[in-house]
């Protein structure tokens, strides 16, 4: 077997997939994918990665909040740009998967701490085009979403005010 296949740097299928809610939709490297479906009630839908994706793949899990559209406009405007409540959501989906929850490391290493945070430009520089084995996870992001995630994970773990 080849060791490469399960590297960081190389991509792999995925498959996000919210049993309870039937939608299924195929994650692959280089191509952006769409989906769409209609919940029936609300509730807090556990999502997964049903491909068999390498060595952190039960790590691939989520939640998908179905929301009423009154809770829904609510969620939005607590969550504008730049705004910590959407600088703690990235660091928790984005960053934590691999950081760790209290910043400590696991998969990626530390973060708490780290000097990097103290500089907006390299960090944002560093979630916008990776390096080594972090991905580009801010590649696509715009101004504002990346200063709340900068500002929070300087406020968190950089030891700013967040």
């Amino acid at each position: 077997m080849n060791e490469d296949v399960f590297a960081p740097d190389n991509d792999v299928l995925h498959s996000w997939w919210v049993p309870q809610l039937g939608g299924k939709i195929d994650a692959i490297p280089g191509q952006t994918n769409h989906t769409w479906f209609q919940a029936k009630k609300a509730g807090h839908y556990e999502v997964r990665c049903a491909e068999l994706c390498g060595l952190e793949h039960a790590h691939m899990t989520g939640w998908v909040d179905v929301v009423t559209p009154a809770q829904y406009t609510a969620f939005l405007a607590a969550r504008k740009a730049g705004t910590q409540p959407l600088g703690h959501e990235i660091f928790e989906g984005v960053c934590a998967p691999c950081h760790g929850l209290a910043g400590q490391g696991d998969y990626g290493p530390k973060i708490r701490g780290s000097a990097l945070l103290q500089d907006p430009r390299a960090l944002a520089n560093l979630l916008r085009n990776g390096k080594n084995e972090m991905p580009a996870v801010g590649e696509d992001w715009n101004d504002d979403t990346m200063q709340a995630a900068t500002t929070y994970l300087k406020g968190r773990f950089g030891g700013g005010q967040g």
